[in-house]
This record gives structure tokens, C-alpha cells and sequence, in this order.
């Protein structure tokens, strides 16, 4: 698997450890998938927080102080079909994982927000980290947290 043209446009803009990382895991996973977001601007931050996309204007989707987006989002592709199952998120994520060592990269999933990617366990499966996280979040905040399978950003770059 290789990304589109479309997905390398995406990355203009991002850290080139968290493109390297990107276009590292689509040959390490068993799952297609796309770049849908990299950069974005404060305009564009400002419209998805009122729309009840986004939650903060602090997104790491944003230029950081070293003039690079630290986030992308992707869309994972089963049977030639965009998915949204969590289930193939988490195969990204064990891509992203491998890739972002192998680049000296930490990385934070949307899935699993308050643990660092290379914390999560791999072999005990991704779903149970995920469960595990919703349980800690609900506990401390009386509510679920918003899961964002698809997002994926920097951790520790400033």
C-alpha cells in the first residue's frame, strides 16, 4: 500500500517526523488508509470548535513554534470503503506505534488521549486500552470521553 497523491498533499505542512512516521506505517499496516487533515488553519480550527467537531483552538493541527502542524488525521479504507470502526483504528495505531520508534517519535492516538501510543499494549490488544481509558476518563469526569480513532499527534516536540 502506498498513500495517494491526494494523502502526500495533506502532509505539506506537518512535521517531517510525523511524515516520515506516516509514510512509514502505511507499509507496515495491514489496513489501507488515507491522510485527511495535516495543517489547519486558525480559521478553519475556529469553525470545527462551533461546529462541535473539534473541542479546542489549541489543536496540534495548528502551525506550532517550529512552524510545523504536530497532528494528521487519517481514514482508515476496508473493501475499498471508508471505515469507521474502531477496530481498524487501532491497526493504524500499532503501525503508527512501530513507525514513530523506528523514527524516534512519541506519539499520542485520539483514541487513548492520557497514554502515550508506545505505552499501550500491543499484544493485549488496542480495544482493551480503549476500554480501559473510557472506564479511567468516566471515573474521574462523569461522562464518556470523545474517542478520536482517526487522530494522531506529536508528543514532546515543541
Amino acid at each position: 500500500m502506498q498513500l495517494s497523491t491526494k494523502s502526500q498533499d495533506k502532509l505539506k505542512g506537518v512535521h517531517p517526523l510525523l511524515v516520515q512516521t506516516v509514510r512509514h506505517a502505511i507499509l507496515l499496516t495491514e489496513i489501507d488508509f488515507g491522510v485527511t487533515c495535516g495543517v489547519r488553519t486558525e480559521d478553519e480550527q475556529k469553525l470545527l470548535v462551533d461546529a462541535g467537531s473539534s473541542w479546542t483552538m489549541n489543536s496540534k493541527h495548528r502551525v506550532q513554534k517550529d512552524g510545523f502542524s504536530h497532528a494528521v488525521d487519517v481514514v482508515a479504507y476496508f473493501a475499498n470503503q471508508a471505515s469507521w470502526e474502531m477496530k481498524h483504528y487501532a491497526m493504524i495505531a500499532e503501525a503508527m506505534l512501530r513507525a514513530g520508534d523506528e523514527a524516534g517519535l512519541e506519539l499520542t492516538w485520539g483514541a487513548v488521549w492520557d497514554t502515550p501510543l508506545r505505552q499501550l499494549d500491543l499484544y493485549d490488544g488496542l480495544e482493551n486500552d480503549i476500554d480501559e481509558y473510557v472506564a479511567r476518563f468516566k471515573a474521574k469526569n462523569g461522562r464518556k470521553p470523545r474517542l478520536d480513532g482517526p487522530h494522531f499527534e506529536t508528543r514532546g516536540l515543541v
